[in-house]
């Protein structure tokens, strides 16, 4: 019996010293553990629209772009004119041609420029365009 309880007590010794981890077979290092900054991003900036005339005149008859001399800039993107989009063009009776019908004559309409970068920052302008009606007294 005495040999029994040895054995079982140099089991529980065994036991109780691996779980402690008084058994180690690596040296200690003494290396500072690195570390990595976490990466950080600078706020999304809005973009820029450039080019839109804040009020125009039109005659019923013209061809009128409003897209011609329209660009938009990103800081993160960079060019982004290709995604600029006109709200209120109906008003102006575009063909396709991009004359101005005679619908469109005596309004005064106000296109909203707008335009929004990858990350959802948008930017807006306003033009406000007149038509006007030429009438010809030579004709009448």
């Amino acid at each position: 019996m005495k040999k029994l309880f040895v054995l079982f007590s140099a089991l529980v010794f065994t036991l109780v010293l691996v779980a402690c981890g008084g058994v180690t077979t690596e040296a200690p290092t003494t290396e500072a553990p690195t570390t990595v900054a976490p990466t950080t991003t600078a706020a999304n900036q809005f973009p820029t629209l450039s080019g839109v005339q804040s009020e125009v005149s039109i005659n019923v008859g013209d061809t009128y772009d409003p897209f011609a001399g329209v660009t938009a800039n990103d800081p993160e993107d960079g060019d982004i004119t290709d995604s600029i989009t006109i709200d209120n063009l109906a008003c102006l009776y575009l063909d396709d041609d991009n004359v101005v019908g005679e619908q469109a004559g005596g309004a005064t309409c106000i296109l909203v420029y707008k335009v929004e970068d990858s990350q959802g920052a948008k930017a807006q302008q306003n033009s406000t365009v007149t038509v006007n009606v030429v009438v010809d007294v030579t004709t009448n």
